[in-house]
């Protein structure tokens, strides 16, 4: 089982959300511990190390150390806007 770790903007963003959606989200994060490719998907261009998992309207940035078996939550946000950050 991967451990998961937060980053800083990751907890500044989610503190923003309101409380179903961060409801939701813990109970997502919570499930991709055991495989966290199975259900999201990889980004390409310049965030290609980088993987992205759907809630609503919200996407969740991730980045996945396969040696150390950790989850780095790097951002959420809506999808709209999440990328433009990164650009």
């Amino acid at each position: 089982m991967y451990t998961l770790k937060l980053k800083k903007s990751y907890s500044r963003s989610f503190k923003k959300l309101d409380k179903t959606l961060q409801f939701k989200t813990e109970l997502f994060l919570r499930d991709i511990r055991i495989s966290p490719r199975d259900k999201g998907s990889c980004l390409h261009g310049g965030l290609k190390s980088y993987w992205k998992y759907r809630i609503g309207n919200h996407r969740i940035i991730v980045s996945i150390d396969d040696k150390e078996q950790e989850i780095h939550a790097i951002d959420i946000g809506d999808r709209r806007e999440i990328y433009k950050r990164y650009e």
